[in-house]
């Protein structure tokens, strides 16, 4: 946990120097020192300094507090079907991307998602982020990042599991025999 936490820090301060932590840049200090000063606990009194460290522990305190984001497929296609502005960060691998993936979604990949060139690509004008993975493991890890980093992202549960129809995969361990999930059976675009 503490070597997650050291990375997440790291990729924030990087991404600071780049400018593409849109919530984030553009607060005030208002309220941090507050935030700062009033952790408790038994054992040494937390002492975060103001500026960066002070939102990135405010914003993470905040996701924390009101639990994950969620969405089912059935609701990200309702959304769809009615006009909604929503954008589809597909995380797989491209291979798997190309190989059937939402309409309309943006293939930036789970191990990249935090680079620069790729967080630009993200809608700062509060548009609901709907992240996209096999199955809502890796896409749970980004929305958490990227809602701290103040973007407004939920995990599409299941992944693309829960849009398919059908996935056949193995469950438990690598020698079980495959078996089906079924999802909500939408359709999917092949290629680009």
């Amino acid at each position: 946990m503490k070597r997650l936490l050291a990375v997440l820090l790291v990729v924030m301060a990087a991404l600071l120097m780049y400018g593409v932590m849109p919530a984030i840049a553009e607060d005030g200090n208002e309220g941090l020192d507050d935030f700062v000063h009033a952790a408790k606990g038994s054992g040494q009194k937390m002492n975060i300094s103001p500026g960066i460290f002070a939102h990135i522990a405010s914003r993470a305190d905040a996701y924390l507090a009101n639990g994950a984001k969620t969405i089912f497929a059935a609701d990200v296609k309702r959304k769809m079907d009615a006009g909604e502005q929503v954008f589809i960060m597909d995380v797989r691998a491209r291979a798997d991307f190309l190989k059937g993936h939402i309409p309309g979604a943006v293939n930036i990949e789970f191990a990249n998602a935090a680079r620069p060139e790729n967080l630009v690509l993200l809608p700062t004008d509060g548009t609901q982020i709907v992240v996209v993975c096999y199955s809502s493991h890796n896409g749970n890890q980004l929305t958490a990042l990227l809602n701290v980093l103040g973007y407004d992202a939920w995990t599409m549960r299941f992944g693309m599991m829960g849009w398919r129809g059908v996935t056949s995969m193995k469950i438990g361990s690598s020698t079980a025999a495959a078996q089906n999930i079924y999802g909500a059976g939408n359709s999917v675009v092949l290629g680009e």
